[in-house]
């Protein structure tokens, strides 16, 4: 059967909250996906599943000659990734204007399948409605390629993706087989997490720091005991499993513009083999409601040194498609797990890293000074 090219460029529109989130769709599109895209589901190995899991409206699942097979029992079938607990290159990516979702996938001759969703955890909120990824399936029985391209206009499929609901057959279908070939993600940014950093961020605004002994620098503690500000650290004890310390521009907070400061780092200390993630949330000058929901970045467990020393943590923030215009608050949650022990905070910073040829030429600057002196 001659294949079938049948590009949609639709934009599909999803209302929630008032706002809109825009995408196109196409089938077998012409053009290759990027190079540099990243295989969240390959299944070329028979028998791995490559840490996916599903629902028990989904029978028979094996992975074999690179495909996903399965035959959906009811009308509601389910596919799982946790992005956010793997050790590869399927964690901690950004998704952008731009980013390219495509699924490769097969449905019988006639199906009664409508559509693929594909519901993303995004700076760890679970979106929904979902992003569709066609609403309208090829009833041929053979393979055809499925993509999404999302356009920026909409914030709510923008951040880190932490993990992947794909639901590949939509909810009328009763009983049917089928198969997904591949699951691949492209324009993507990498992981927006560094710790202990080799270069110091440009010009840094301190929104955190320590120097006299009893003054918490306006910063108030949520959750947490026996507090003290002593040699330049401020530390504490949590009180349970959701300890945190917060200040906004009314306790002396600088009005930073964020776009011209797209990290923030601090150097902290966690207590020893905890297995505890550490999470940053913000809001801005004129949405005073934040400090919770999206306005959120995690340092997840497994990135962490666990060692109970200090480490530099930093963290890319215009990752999170809230990071703009000027910021009105500030929040940490040193631990993330049910615990008394002591944290130590040295610092709190926004800035801008340099470029990398500004870096290069700092470094040969730094050479020619030390070959002059030697």
């Amino acid at each position: 059967m001659k294949k079938l090219i049948l590009l949609m460029a639709i934009t599909a529109l999803c209302f929630v909250c008032n706002n809109v989130s825009a995408y196109t769709q196409e089938i077998d599109p012409v053009t290759p996906l990027p190079s540099g895209y990243i295989g969240y589901g390959e299944w070329n190995t028979d028998g791995d599943f490559e840490n996916w899991t599903y629902n028990d409206h989904i029978s028979n699942a094996v992975v074999t000659g690179g495909n996903f097979d399965a035959l959906s029992v009811g009308n509601d079938a389910v596919m799982n990734l946790n992005a956010s607990v793997l050790s590869d290159s399927r964690k901690g990516n950004v998704t952008k204007a731009g980013t390219i979702i495509e699924i490769r996938a097969k449905f019988i001759v006639g199906t009664a399948n409508t559509r693929i969703d594909l519901f993303p955890t995004i700076n760890g909120v679970f979106k929904v409605p979902p992003i569709q990824i066609s609403s309208s399936i090829v009833a041929d029985g053979a393979f055809h390629v499925y993509r999404v391209t999302l356009d920026g206009s909409d914030t709510e499929f923008l951040g880190v993706l932490n993990a992947i609901r794909l639901d590949p057959v939509s909810d009328v279908v009763a009983t049917e087989a089928f198969q997904i070939d591949y699951l691949r993600i492209a324009n993507m940014d990498l992981n927006p997490v560094s710790i202990d950093p080799m270069t110091s961020l440009m010009a840094p605004t301190t929104l955190g720091d320590w120097p006299t002994d009893g003054d918490f620098d306006g910063y108030n503690v949520v959750n947490i005991t026996n507090e003290t500000v002593s040699g330049g650290i401020f530390s504490g004890e949590p009180l349970n499993a959701d300890p945190w310390f917060y200040k906004l521009t009314y306790d002396g907070l600088p009005e930073v513009d964020l776009d011209s400061n797209p990290y923030i780092e601090f150097r902290m200390k966690q207590a020893a083999a905890l297995n505890s993630g550490i999470e940053v949330f913000f809001t801005l000058t004129n949405n005073p409601g934040g400090l919770s929901g999206d306005m959120r970045v995690a340092f997840d467990a497994g990135d962490l040194p666990q060692d109970g020393q200090f480490h530099v943590y930093r963290y890319r923030m215009s990752a999170n498609a809230y990071w703009t215009g000027v910021l009105g608050g500030i929040r940490i949650d040193p631990y993330t797990v049910d615990t008394s022990e002591r944290f130590e905070i040295d610092y709190i910073q926004v800035g801008n890293i340099p470029e990398p040829a500004l870096l290069l030429g700092i470094i040969l600057a730094g050479i020619a000074i030390f070959r002059k002196r030697f």
